[in-house]
């Protein structure tokens, strides 16, 4: 057995399957809450250049924490269900599991962007 934790390792018992989805679900919602705000303080560099410049680190730690609480118990189903089955999760399958929950925030909120919801 190899010393230490590896992202891209083979997932068999539950806390491996759960770390590697919640692990990837971090690094998705922490790139998505960086972009935002990158892009937000690009729109406020003039009006507001002070908050411009904290407003990527603000996204960013409402990124990781939404991500957490967010992804937390999504990947504790998942991981008890592949486990329950006797599957060994690889590590795309983490991956996609883990960045598939930030890629459906993102697209329901550009969908209720376009299409607001009717009164």
């Amino acid at each position: 057995a190899t010393a230490g934790w590896n992202l891209f390792a083979p997932c068999t018992s539950f806390l491996d399957i759960w770390s590697h989805v919640v692990v990837w679900n971090l690094i998705g919602f922490l790139a998505l809450f960086l972009a935002c705000g990158l892009l937000a303080a690009l729109v406020f560099r003039k009006k507001a250049a002070k908050v411009a410049l904290v407003l990527p680190l603000g996204t960013t730690l409402v990124g990781l924490i939404w991500g957490f609480f967010g992804g937390a118990p999504v990947a504790a189903i998942v991981a008890a269900i592949w486990v329950s089955v006797d599957f060994e999760m690889q590590w795309w399958m983490a991956m996609l599991w883990g960045l598939g929950i930030p890629s459906s925030y993102m697209l329901q909120s550009i969908a209720l962007s376009y299409c607001p919801p009717l009164n």
